[in-house]
C-alpha cells in the first residue's frame, strides 16, 4: 500500500521553499512522519519536515551545502564587522564594566544580528557563490 506525502522542503529562514506531493511505498516513511495529503480543495496542513524523506525517496541526490570554506569566509567576515561596529558603539556605555559584562553587552547583539538579520539576507544575496562548485 502506497502512502502520498506533501513535503515542504525548508530554506535556511524557516521558510517554504516549494512543495511536492511525493507517493511512497510505506515501510520507506516511519509511521510517526506519515501525514496524509489533503483532499483536493481542502487547506494544507503542516507537511513533514524535509528531514523526514529519505534520499531514495526523492529520486535524486540531496541537495549539497555550500562548501565549508566559503561559509567560513563569509561567517568570519560579518562576525568581524559586526563585533568592531557594535564594540565601538557601546564603548562610552560599557567602557569601563567588568570584562565578562562587557563581553556579554557585545556578543548578545552581534549573535542577534548574525543570526535574524544579516545571515539570512547575506545567505539568500550569496547563494549563487556559495553553492557553486568548480
Amino acid at each position: 500500500m502506497a502512502t502520498r506525502l506533501r513535503v515542504a522542503p525548508l530554506s535556511g529562514d524557516g521558510s517554504v521553499v516549494s512543495t511536492e506531493t511525493l507517493t511512497h511505498p510505506a515501510p520507506a516513511v516511519p509511521a510517526a512522519a506519515a501525514v496524509p495529503a489533503p483532499a483536493p480543495g481542502a487547506a494544507p496542513s503542516a507537511a513533514p519536515s524535509a528531514s523526514s524523506v529519505t534520499e531514495s525517496d526523492r529520486g535524486s541526490k540531496p541537495a549539497r551545502g555550500p562548501v565549508r570554506w566559503k561559509q567560513f569566509l563569509m561567517t568570519a567576515s560579518v562576525i568581524w564587522i559586526l563585533q568592531t561596529t557594535v564594540s565601538t558603539a557601546l564603548r562610552p556605555l560599557v567602557g569601563d564594566w567588568p570584562t565578562v559584562l562587557r563581553s556579554g553587552a557585545v556578543i548578545v547583539p552581534v549573535v542577534f544580528l548574525m543570526v535574524y538579520v544579516v545571515m539570512p539576507r547575506l545567505t539568500r544575496a550569496l547563494s549563487g557563490w556559495l553553492h557553486r562548485r568548480r
